[in-house]
């Protein structure tokens, strides 16, 4: 339990930094979609919008959460992709590369 106290604690900034990240792109799709079919079916409310990208930070759904925005108009997967590209291939694999430092010198 200790050991697990001290990576919680260690990898605390990325991980807040992820929490901040997701939030601002939920309010910023929670305001950008509000006038089309998104905003009356995903982004209903900011925190159904924050649900909803988290789970999208996982790429559970990808296609299902972009491709109506993306028919709507095709400058809206900017949007998306961007969040996909930081969240995923940076703020991610920082909170990872923490965790297994700590496991090294855990091991060690």
């Amino acid at each position: 339990m200790k050991s697990i106290f001290w990576d919680i604690k260690d990898s605390a900034v990325v991980m807040l930094c992820i929490f901040s990240f997701v939030m601002f792109f939920a309010f910023a799709g929670f305001l950008i979609f509000r006038n089309n079919f998104e905003g009356y079916e995903i982004y209903t409310t900011p925190m159904q919008s924050f649900y909803q990208m988290t789970i999208l930070l996982t790429t559970a759904n990808f296609p299902d959460i972009m491709l109506p925005s993306y028919n709507y108009h095709r400058y809206y997967a900017l949007f998306f992709i961007g969040y996909l590209v930081v969240g995923l291939y940076f703020l991610q694999n920082v909170l990872l590369a923490i965790v297994f430092d700590n496991y090294k010198k855990r091991i060690t």
